[in-house]
């Protein structure tokens, strides 16, 4: 395994197949009860992201059986963009991965070259995991929020909870992101180029034993390769931070959809500026956030006082008034 750091985060890139089988998050400890308060990590045991099957007209190739040569034993991207490439062949087949970590983000910018694909060129299938695992002391809530966001025109999630046992359940692109979130967290793969999205489908398998209201089920995603053997997206695992997100493009700020589609808009008019003033007061005046929600708790209070008054008023006239109202209703 390839362990790669930036200010942000901690990569493990395995040279078996070149998936990342850790994604630690620096500047956020896991909350889990009974946990060791470590960084949170994004990549459940066994269950990596970005693991990567080549379809080749009626072939398969798993790369996950593959041992990738890598041009470097560590990497660090501490000021300044930082790439690692991993490359391996089997008789005709050949594959590069070039993975770019940013030292200021949570994006890491991937590009492939698959060798041997013939005319027809052929498709990619990439796994983002079976769901993201717990980080909350509430898991019943986290797991709650599973769910699959895809984007063409609109963001369109697909609850986990909502799965069949057994049942695939497959959502046709193109996607121009596709993404897994947890209740704070997203792992999520852009790809788009001028004539749009790039990710033909997205598909969730939970297991026959999974449950009612299953809370792991492995993702795929597959994009399609021309002949040329060359294919390319970003990876954002992160925080759900709103700025981050928005700096994407594509909506990508809008990968936990709240609402009604048709009112999403106007309950962001709002949300949005109160969740400014929040973030501000956490990160400019250092508050913890359970301060500032009590805080922002009191503002609400004072800002609403105007009204209550006079709600207080029309009760108290109406209580002045009701020993006159029930004299008439005895009359």
């Amino acid at each position: 395994t390839i362990r790669v750091t930036t200010p942000l985060a901690r990569y493990g890139v395995s040279t078996q197949g070149g998936a990342l089988v850790r994604l630690e998050l620096a500047e956020y400890a896991s909350q889990v009860k009974g946990g060791t308060g470590g960084p949170v990590d994004l990549v459940r045991a066994g269950e990596p992201l970005l693991g990567l099957t080549v379809i080749r007209g009626a072939d398969t190739v798993r790369l996950d059986r593959w041992t990738l040569a890598a041009d470097q034993p560590s990497l660090q991207a501490t000021s300044a963009p930082a790439s690692l490439t991993l490359s391996g062949q089997a008789n005709d087949l050949g594959v590069q991965l070039t993975y770019t970590f940013a030292p200021d983000d949570y994006q890491v910018g991937v590009r492939g070259q698959v060798t041997g694909l013939g005319v027809d060129g052929g498709q990619v299938e990439l796994t983002l995991g079976a769901g993201l695992p717990n980080t909350e002391a509430d898991s019943v809530e986290n797991f709650r929020n599973l769910a699959l966001v895809t984007h063409r025109t609109q963001a369109d999630r697909h609850d986990f909870r909502s799965l069949e046992p057994g049942q695939a359940q497959v959502h046709a692109g193109p996607f121009d992101w596709v993404a897994v979130k947890s209740k704070y967290f997203v792992a999520g793969v852009l790809a788009f180029d001028s004539t749009g999205g790039r990710i033909a489908a997205a598909t969730l398998r939970p297991a026959p034993d999974a449950g009612k209201r299953p809370t792991r089920a492995p993702v795929t995603l597959r994009l399609p390769v021309p002949a040329s053997g060359a294919f390319a997206y970003t990876l954002y695992a992160g925080p759900m931070e709103y700025d981050r997100l928005g700096r994407l493009g594509h909506d990508f700020d809008d990968v936990n959809p709240y609402g009604w589609p048709g009112f999403r808009t106007l309950i962001r008019f709002f949300a949005v500026p109160v969740r400014a003033i929040m973030v501000w007061m956490h990160e400019s005046l250092r508050l913890h956030y359970g301060v500032v929600l009590i805080l922002s708790g009191l503002l609400v209070r004072v800002l609403l006082w105007p009204l209550n008054q006079k709600a207080m008023r029309a009760s108290t006239a109406m209580q002045a008034v009701q020993p006159q109202l029930q004299a008439l209703q005895e009359r």
